[in-house]
Formats: structure tokens, sequence, C-alpha cells
């Protein structure tokens, strides 16, 4: 029904609307509202002069009810007046589809909607506009350019998540995810070649907190290739993959709500030039840790809000691997049990902001390469348990083991094995252990090399010494034992001490 439609000139007034159509071919071909509009079930308020506008006058925007379609046909369409829509006070009610038919550019109108839909043949640009979608997100039209724009799904129900990509204009340029409505993608919606759904988000990808879950199902992907990007809730891969960077721009992700892998379809891919920082929860469901790639120089970093370290199959190691974490000690999650790392591995949380391997089943942290310098750190922390090297061995090189001041220097290189390693327990002592004159650590080194020489420099604290208060006065630290077995005659007196 069309009652209350008067022509004013280029102007359309009206009060109520089920279907309008605007048809003419003025100059200006303008919806203006000052009391109510009703858009019934199926009804369509279309505009197709290629400046239309929606201006209402009306400050009761509860009054515009839309359970149709605005169908906005031209190339410039707009929402404006004293009171205009598509603001955070006034949102877009309903459905608002941009449907140019024509071959060439459409321009999105930034603002606030409820459901959005992209639609026919016109390139849909977004400049650098910010979109902010609370509902359905539909893209079944030409390709969509996102420009430098800002897309947020801010809804507080469930929103299914556009596959936007390389096939369909080139991927978001920044997302935002807001409020707490779970924010899914999957192969169910806006399909990629009919099988896989893929988000790409070529600027940053933020997930506030408390923002609803991102999940990733159906064999989706998300690629996040922002230079800063957060996820600040829940973001969980049941079935597809999660992937950090393009492999060639430089990409940091931080977590600070929860990432989550449920199982061995759960994949996570840190691509080269990627970092990520683990500053909230991180878990893998999978044992086997297969699930996980990690490129040689990128970067996973664990801050003060991590719990636990994520370990790593042989087969896929971490490659630059860094504990940052300030605030205390950090352990291991199980899993495998061992932290292996492909390139470099550092500390720099300071004294007593250790890794936590001896209480852990048994696992040790594995270096594969032994470039020299690849393992750092900066103050008093140390890896408590087994350090393990499994790397070929030259000659002339420190490779440090647990602590900075823990280190093997080979003299004639290692033979007939795989590896080296030191196990270090600060709270432990030998049989042979004396409060009176001893160290209070325990320090031990295992290898399956057939022969070997080395120099072996081992760390301990400041606060070993005299730990027990028993000491003797007449000794001193340059009178530390050493012992190369358990008997009595294999005693060893320090010759030298830094």
């Amino acid at each position: 029904m069309n009652k209350f439609i008067t022509k004013q000139g280029s102007r359309l007034a009206a009060l109520a609307a089920g279907i309008v159509l605007f048809s003419f071919t003025a100059t200006a071909q303008d919806l203006v509202n000052s009391k109510k509009v009703n858009n019934v079930a199926g009804g369509v308020i279309k505009f197709n002069n290629d400046n239309g506008k929606f201006t209402n006058n009306n400050a009761n925007t509860a009054q515009i009810t839309n359970a149709g379609t605005i169908q906005l046909l031209g190339t410039d369409n707009q929402f404006d007046g004293s009171t205009p829509l598509a603001t955070a006070t006034a949102r877009v009610p309903g459905l608002v589809s941009y449907a140019d038919n024509a071959v060439g550019n459409q321009n999105i109108f930034p603002g606030y909607y409820t459901d959005l839909d992209m639609a026919d043949n016109a390139t849909k640009q977004f400049g650098a506009g910010q979109i902010f979608i609370s509902g359905n997100y539909t893209t079944a039209g030409e390709d969509r350019v996102y420009g430098t724009s800002l897309i947020t799904y801010d809804g507080t129900g469930a929103q299914a998540i556009a596959a936007e990509n390389l096939t369909n204009g080139g991927g978001y340029n920044n997302v935002d995810f807001t409020n707490a409505g779970l924010k899914t993608l999957s192969a169910g919606i806006a399909l990629v070649n009919g099988t896989t759904a893929v988000l790409t988000a070529t600027g940053d990808l933020t997930q506030d907190a408390g923002a609803g879950d991102l999940s990733v199902l159906g064999a989706g992907t998300v690629n996040i290739n922002g230079a800063t990007n957060a996820l600040g809730a829940n973001a969980v891969v049941t079935d597809g993959t999660l992937a950090l960077g393009d492999g060639t721009n430089p990409s940091a992700t931080t977590v600070t709500g929860a990432l989550s892998l449920t199982g061995a379809t759960g994949i996570l891919a840190a691509n080269a030039v990627s970092t990520l920082n683990v500053d909230g929860g991180f878990t893998n469901a999978d044992a086997t840790r297969t699930n996980m790639t990690f490129a040689a120089n990128s970067l996973v970093d664990y801050q003060d809000g991590a719990s636990a370290v994520v370990t790593t199959a042989n087969s896929n190691p971490y490659g630059q691997f860094e504990i940052s974490k300030s605030n205390g000690v950090i352990a291991p999650d199980g899993g495998t049990n061992n932290i292996e790392v492909a390139t470099s591995f550092a500390m720099n949380g300071g004294s007593g902001n250790n890794l936590d391997m001896l209480n852990n089943g048994g696992g040790y942290v594995n270096m594969l390469s032994g470039t020299a310098g690849n393992v750092t750190y900066t103050a008093n922390e140390e890896v408590v348990g087994e350090f393990r090297r499994t790397h070929a061995a030259v000659t002339g090189v420190d490779y440090v083991f647990n602590n900075v001041a823990t280190i093997a220097n080979f003299t004639t290189a290692p033979t007939g094995g795989n590896y080296f390693a030191v196990i270090v327990n600060p709270d432990g002592t030998t049989a042979q252990y004396d409060p009176t004159r001893d160290i209070k650590r325990d320090i031990n080194i295992d290898y399956d090399y057939t022969a070997w020489v080395a120099d072996i420099t081992a760390g301990y604290q400041a606060s070993d010494v005299n730990e027990d208060g028993g000491w003797d006065g007449s000794y001193n630290e340059a009178q530390i034992r050493f012992r190369e077995g358990d008997a009595t005659t294999d005693e060893k007196v320090s010759t030298g001490n830094t």
C-alpha cells in the first residue's frame, strides 16, 4: 500500500510506507520522513537514483521499522536528516541491500546497519568508511573492495562472518569483533567456490575483550595479516585453519583472551615473519601437536598473561621462541611434554621467572639448531630441568643451556651420537651434599655421544650459596665441589669461579 505519499517537486515525503518504489529520473530522489515509517514484511523501499537519500527528521527513531528491505540501487545513496539513520544511536533497522545492477562502482554509505546485503553487478566500494553490522552480512553479488575501511561485527546475538578473500575483491581491510554474540566462520556462509570459507584481514583484526567467540568451523580459514591484531575473547579453531601473516609482511597477533585448538583438525599456521604474543590463554587438545606449524622466522612470545607453554612436536617445532613473562614461573602444558625449538630460544622475564620443565612429566627443551648466540637470557631467569641440544656441534662455540652461565664449549667435536643435555634442579642435592660447604643445586650432564671433550661452565644463583644457613666459615665459593659420579673418588674441586 502507498497511502501516505505526496509528490513535492523532486522530493517525496512519507508518513508511512508499505512498498515504496522510487522510479523517477529526477536529479534527487529522496524519502523524507517526519513522522513514522513502517515497512512491512515483504515490502521494499527502493532508491533508483544515484544520489537518492533516506532523510529522517523524526527524533523518535523507534517509529521507523523495517521488516522488509531498503534497497539501494544508486552509486551514492545516503542516510541524512536532522536525526539521520545509520548512526550509533539510530542504527538502520532491518535489511539494507546495496543492489546496483549496472556494471561499475557502488559506494557503501558508512554507518550502523542491522542486516547488510551486497547484491548484483556493481563492484562495492567501501573506501575509508566504518561499517557496523549487528546482524547478518550477506555477499552474493559482485566483488567488494574494502579500501582502508573498518568492518565491525558488533552483534549481541550469533553472527555469521562473510567469507571475504582474494576471490571476491581482496578480503577485508580491518575487522573488529565486539559485543557478546558468537562470531562464526564456516563453509555454510558466503561460500567460496562452493566449498570453503575464508576470512582474510589484510589490515588489523581486533576481537575486543568481552566479545563473542570467533569460531572457525567447517574447513574455514581465517587469515590474519595485519600489523597489529588482537584476540581479546575466545577464538576457537575446531575444523579449519587460523593462519598468522601472509608470509611476506610482518604481522603480530596478541592473544589476551583464549586461543583454543580443539583437536587435530583445528590448525594453527604461523607463517614467515609473523608474531604470536600469548598474553592470555592458549591451549591445544591435539596431544601430538602436529596441528601446529611455525615458520623458522616466526616468533611466539609467552607474556605475563600466559599460564602455560604449549608443547610442540619434534617434526613441528617453534621457530623463534621467547618467554618474556615477568610475573612468575611458567611450565609446559603437557601434550608431547617437550618444547621443540628450531631457530632461537630467549628468556627475558628476570630472576625467578623460570621455565619449569622438571615437574611436568619429564619433558625437556630441545634446540634443533646450533647457531652461535641462538639461546639468550637477559637476566637470571633459567630453565629448570632438562635443556637439550640435538644439532651438530662444532668446536669453539659457546653453546648456552639452562641459564646465561651454563655453557658447553667443545674442544673436540662430539661424535657417534645425537644429543647433549644439561639437567638443572636448583633445589636438588647429591648423596654427598654437605650443607656446611656445598652449593645447594644439582646439575647433571646427559648425552649419547661416544666421544667428546668440552669445557663446561656450570651456573648457579647467589641464593644457592649457604641456602641452608650452615656454611663453615673456612669454606668459600672457590672450593665448590663437582662430581663425575656418586663415588667418593669422583669428587672434583672447582678450577675457576666468576
